[in-house]
């Protein structure tokens, strides 16, 4: 009888407290960590499904920065735990694909994550940030969301090819926006 009495108060009191129509998110950290460890469990599942096959591997590549920004995007939230929801995407993204590529080191095709393969998981990701929250991204909050520590990862490849990848792939985009993308990415 207690239980059932306590189940109609809780589901009363989230009701009428507006709890289902709430922000997900009760802070900046909240968000970056549901960024984070989202994208960080969907980078492993496809690297670990793809076996250090190079192939399969690209493959998911391309199916991730097709999908996950978009499932990202659709999460509502107030403009700036979105660009921190992004922040912790980026981050558990280039984590996970670093985490990866070192247990396949020993393959072929696995010696360094590519400059265009970082730009293309940055333009994914900046095109839903801008659509999710257009009127609060800056060029400084740009440089936030896509700071890393980019010395961690076995890059291959020149700045030419991540600076291309981007330039490319977001025509129309405001160019102090892209501007700071390829700053805080491809540099």
């Amino acid at each position: 009888m207690k239980k059932v009495t306590f189940g109609v108060v809780l589901m009363a009191s989230l009701w009428s407290g507006g709890a289902f129509a709430a922000d997900p998110f009760l802070t900046c950290t909240d968000a970056a960590n549901y960024g984070y460890n989202t994208t960080r469990s969907m980078v492993s599942a496809s690297y670990n499904r793809a076996a250090c096959n190079r192939d399969l591997a690209s493959q998911y590549e391309m199916f991730l920065v097709a999908i996950l920004p978009e499932y990202l995007a659709g999460v509502q939230t107030t403009p700036s735990k979105s660009a921190c929801l992004f922040d912790g995407s980026y981050e558990g993204w280039l984590d996970g694909m670093s985490d990866e590529y070192a247990d396949c080191a020993d393959v072929d095709g696995f010696a360094g994550i590519s400059r265009r393969t970082v730009a293309g998981v940055a333009v994914g990701l900046f095109e839903s940030l801008l659509g999710s929250a257009s009127d609060y991204v800056t060029p400084a909050v740009v440089s936030d969301v896509f700071a890393y520590d980019y010395s961690q990862l076995e890059l291959t490849g020149v700045r030419y090819e991540c600076e291309a990848r981007m330039r490319g792939g977001l025509s129309g985009v405001r160019p102090d926006l892209v501007a700071a993308l390829v700053e805080a990415v491809c540099d």
